[in-house]
């Protein structure tokens, strides 16, 4: 997997060189470069499917939020429990090079994310199946929130504009897409999961 994380940091290096960046860019490659890895290694190494993934099967907007919802609370109720570590337990977990922390950071984020997650796109009732670019419109959000995060503007369409609108960041999908071994169309990706921030 380390040919697919060295692949995707390669393509990223080339598109930062043409993109005006904010200063802390550098910091946030890593954490960009994780992620991406982990999808790459799911698609490279997919878990055995059921006949029918429950995961993928659409629910509807209203159940989405519910679903995000309930996800916030129980993250909330293990910040909680986090809190609530008396000495002996924080340096048990310190020991194993868990701090408090960035612990209760990360499980926070994960909170403040669920409860912020936009399913206003999603159809109010529940469809027969998902389509099946998610992976590639998935990975291409990914892949243009890090653009935003990276440059502090805003991706647009066309996505391969000279200037403005993300600037090199077709040629990137393309690459990242290349390097996980998805065979998909980048700009429409790029288009579709644009289209779903909306």
């Amino acid at each position: 997997m380390s040919d697919a994380r060295g692949r995707i940091e390669a393509a990223y290096r080339r598109a930062m060189k043409r993109w005006e960046l904010l200063p802390d860019s550098e910091a946030h490659l890593t954490e960009m470069l994780d992620r991406l890895t982990i999808i790459a290694a799911t698609v490279a190494n997919p878990p055995k499917p059921a006949p029918r993934i429950e995961q993928y099967r659409d629910v509807g907007r209203n159940s989405s939020r519910r679903e995000l919802d309930k996800l916030a609370e129980a993250a909330e109720t293990v910040i909680r429990c986090v809190d609530a570590l008396h000495q002996p337990a924080i340096l048990a977990l310190a020991g194993r090079g868990m701090m408090r922390a960035p612990i209760v950071q990360s499980i926070r984020k994960l909170a403040d994310e669920a409860r912020a997650a936009d399913v206003s796109g999603d159809p109010a009732v529940a469809g027969r199946t998902r389509p099946k670019n998610d992976l590639a419109r998935g990975v291409a959000a990914n892949v243009i929130g890090d653009f935003e995060r990276l440059t502090g503007a805003r991706a647009d369409l066309p996505a391969d504009a000279p200037v403005g609108g993300g600037r090199g960041l077709a040629p990137l999908v393309t690459q990242v897409f290349k390097a996980m071994g998805i065979k998909a169309n980048a700009k429409a990706a790029i288009k579709a999961a644009l289209a779903g921030a909306e």
